[in-house]
This record gives C-alpha cells, sequence and structure tokens, in this order.
C-alpha cells in the first residue's frame, strides 16, 4: 500500500532522517555537556516569560504561513499551515534556508493559475523583505531603543503593503 504512494526518494530521506535521529537518541554522550547547561538555564529562567515567547513563537508561524497563504491565494488554511510547518522542519535539520526552497515547491505545486512557481518565489521574496525590516528595526532598536517605536508603525502601513501586492 505504502509503495505505491512513496517514491524511492522519499522512502531513502525517510530512513535517513529516522537512523539521524536514532544516532542522536542513542548516543546522549554526544550531546550531555550541551544539555546540561540548557536545563541549567532553564531552572533559572522565568515561566511567564517562556510563555510568552512560546506564544510569540507559535503565533509568527501562524502569521508567517498565512502570508505565503495569502501571497499563492491557497484555498485552504489548514494546507497552508502544513505546507509551511515542512519547511520549517526542514529549515531544522538542514543548512543554509532549505526549509525555504521546499516551501517554493510546495507553495507552487499548489498554488493556483499559470504561473505558479513565479508567484511562489515572488511570495518568498515578499516575506523575506519584510523579514528582513523587522530585523533591521530590531538591529536598530540595539543602537537607538527608540527605534523599536518602528515596529509598532507597521500596521499604520495597511492590511497588506503595496509591494507584497505587486510581488503577487
Amino acid at each position: 500500500m505504502f509503495r505505491e504512494a512513496l517514491d524511492k526518494r522519499t522512502i531513502l530521506l525517510s530512513a535517513a532522517g529516522m537512523a539521524g535521529l536514532a544516532v542522536f537518541a542513542l548516543m546522549p554522550q554526544l550531546f550531555r555537556d550541551q544539555l546540561g547547561e540548557a536545563f541549567a538555564a532553564l531552572e533559572d529562567a522565568s515561566t511567564g516569560w517562556l510563555w510568552v515567547a512560546a506564544i510569540a513563537f507559535i503565533t509568527a508561524l501562524f502569521c508567517s504561513a498565512s502570508a505565503w497563504r495569502a501571497a499563492t491565494k491557497l484555498p485552504d488554511r489548514l494546507d497552508a499551515y502544513a505546507r509551511y510547518g515542512v519547511g520549517s522542519l526542514v529549515n531544522s535539520f538542514a543548512p543554509a534556508h532549505a526549509g525555504d526552497a521546499v516551501r517554493l515547491a510546495l507553495f507552487a505545486k499548489a498554488s493556483p493559475g499559470d504561473h505558479r512557481v513565479l508567484t511562489a518565489g515572488k511570495a518568498l521574496a515578499g516575506v523575506a523583505v519584510a523579514r528582513l525590516g523587522c530585523v533591521g528595526v530590531l538591529l536598530l532598536a540595539t543602537m537607538k531603543p527608540i527605534a523599536i517605536l518602528g515596529l509598532l508603525l507597521a500596521p499604520l502601513i495597511g492590511r497588506v503593503p503595496t509591494w507584497v501586492a505587486a510581488a503577487t
């Protein structure tokens, strides 16, 4: 049943991923010092701020997936979240933002229209520019804390900035 649904490449990649996970799980001595330091740091952390950070992280994931969905005009929200999640999972294990390439392929495959790859590529560029703008404001805020107010002005730009609308 699964052999018809999955090709050899998918099975091979899945097996390699499981083998890597097994090595990580069965050899904890490789990362014992780093894990010990991480858990020691968590003991001193404020639980409230950890919850705020977790909620902000999840919200950012849903907002990014929604941006991809809006740019590629996918009708199904859950499908867009799943496609974005696969790209995020690949980013967790692969170097050099390979998850963005996976997202591009997944969204291009599902987006309606004739110019699917072009539309998904423009969505990738739009999201990258938005990320770059936020990182720029945060870097500026490290030098001049008043610059953090620039993030509060972002909603005043409008629902969809014209450069994002033009990209799609």
